[in-house]
């Protein structure tokens, strides 16, 4: 099991991916096929999808410190392969974004999963 290392992120304005080194990491020959690529990517490393910040980047430092805090790049990669959304797959571990947590705080509510589970209810969302 890979740990995240925070400077092999990279962030190209709306996808976060990762470009460091981790177990079962495909080279863009074996994505994509040899004949389909440029002959300079052949051999060459293809870095992970991580996350979709698509209107803006708020939030993602959060998303990154949770992220490299609290799973392996095996363990999160194999979350997302099973079907989960990035946020969810965070989620899994008690994440929750800068922006709910605040929402909670001025609305009184415990900033954890459940408080915002009790908001919701309340508010009958769910």
């Amino acid at each position: 099991m890979t740990n995240f290392v925070k400077n092999n992120f990279e962030f190209d304005g709306m996808y976060l991916n990762y470009a460091g080194p981790f177990a079962g990491q495909k080279t863009y020959d074996e994505v994509y096929g040899a004949d389909k690529i440029h002959p300079s990517r052949i051999g060459k490393k293809k870095e992970a999808f991580i996350a979709r910040f698509k209107y803006s980047s708020g939030g993602m430092s959060a998303f990154k410190k949770f992220l490299c805090n609290n799973f392996t790049i095996e363990e999160y990669l194999d979350l997302l392969d099973s079907g989960l959304a990035p946020i969810t797959a965070l989620e899994t571990k008690g994440y929750m974004s800068p922006a709910i947590k605040k929402m909670l705080k001025e609305q009184g509510y415990p900033q954890t999963q459940e408080g915002q589970t009790q908001m919701l209810k309340e508010w009958s969302f769910v």
